[in-house]
């Protein structure tokens, strides 16, 4: 169960920062 937690915690880390990098470059490109 705890492994299964630690996965999904880095998932979201995963996901929040791909977002951060997506917004980044939207900003650079407008």
């Amino acid at each position: 169960m705890m492994d299964d937690n630690k996965q999904n915690n880095d998932k979201n880390i995963d996901t929040s920062m791909s977002i951060d990098l997506q917004r980044r470059l939207q900003h650079l490109l407008t």
